[in-house]
């Protein structure tokens, strides 16, 4: 007589890894101790189908030991998620911050910097990509996202059965910049008029502007551009997709993020969502974790424990 698998066994056997939760660590220690803080209260709905893939390139031993040693953050929590992957690649020249043009004699050797900075960014999400498995839901290391985001960017997705939505994001604020910091990451592009029924007019696509939060704190709006520190993308638009920091033929933009958004709206005729409900922390030296969700740049009208 033939017996068959036990129940829990059949269980496990017919788990499918759906999608990647992706982290990126760079040489950032101040931010990391907050970071796991806060993605410990992150909420999924069953880590049994999602894969989370952690990318270290920090080329810092604290960072390197948190992740890679018996003791590590995740060791004792890796086994509850279908399927863990940790990969460390020490980048060279990497750039953390980015520095004031005043430190620099010219423009061009500025630009040389922040390029580099930019460039670092796209390879790590080059490598998420080789690794992913599905949709991927991706944070960044200074960006500490609300207990509920993937709950609430999954559902943006599984509503739109049509699939005309390629990602949806929460909202990360710039820290940076005289006139641009504590706005919003999220942009138009001023030569899509008709945006967002996606017709974009190549011959002026070089011009952005930064939406206005105003009568947006909670809805969910149609936007053609976006930051990747807390953002859910469908498998789809990433197909035969390479990050680049910046493109020949899109003279005036610059940045990862940039490129994907434009790839995503303009090339692929997708939508990006954007929930305004969904306030993030960029974090910076020197907060810690109460004067982040506390202070004004970072929202502190959101009711966190709650969400």
């Amino acid at each position: 007589m033939l017996l068959g698998k036990p129940k829990q066994e059949l269980e496990e056997e017919e788990v499918k890894i759906t999608g990647t939760v992706a982290i990126v660590f760079s040489n950032k220690p101040w931010a990391m101790p907050p970071f796991l803080h806060h993605f410990s209260e992150l909420k999924f709905p069953n880590k049994k189908q999602l894969k989370l893939l952690v990318l270290d390139v920090s080329g810092n031993q604290q960072i390197n030991d948190a992740f890679d040693g018996e003791k590590g953050f995740f060791t004792g929590i890796k086994d509850t998620w279908g399927e863990y992957q940790y990969l460390k690649f020490n980048q060279k020249n990497q750039v953390v911050t980015e520095p004031p043009a005043s430190d620099f004699p010219d423009k061009e050797s500025f630009d040389r910097v922040i390029y580099i900075k930019q460039q670092n960014v796209a390879d790590s999400m080059n490598t998420i990509l080789q690794y992913r498995v599905g949709d991927v839901f991706l944070m960044e290391d200074d960006v500490i996202c609300p207990p509920n985001t993937y709950n609430k960017l999954r559902r943006i997705l599984d509503k739109d059965v049509n699939k005309d939505v390629g990602a949806a994001t929460g909202i990360t604020y710039n820290r940076n910049g005289k006139r641009s910091k504590y706005l919003p990451l999220i942009w138009d592009f001023l030569s899509n008029t008709n945006f967002p029924n996606r017709t974009a007019f190549m011959n002026a696509h070089t011009e952005m502007r930064v939406v206005n939060e105003v009568g947006m704190r909670d809805g969910i709006s149609t936007v053609g551009a976006t930051a990747t520190g807390c953002i859910m993308y469908r498998s789809k638009v990433l197909d035969n997709f390479h990050f680049h920091a910046r493109r020949e033929d899109l003279p005036g933009l610059e940045g990862q993020d940039i490129m994907v958004s434009w790839h995503i709206t303009q090339e692929l005729k997708k939508e990006i969502k954007a929930d305004w409900s969904i306030k993030t922390k960029h974090m910076e030296p020197g907060l810690n974790t109460i004067t982040m969700i506390t202070s004004l740049p970072y929202g502190n009208d959101y009711d966190w424990p709650n969400e």
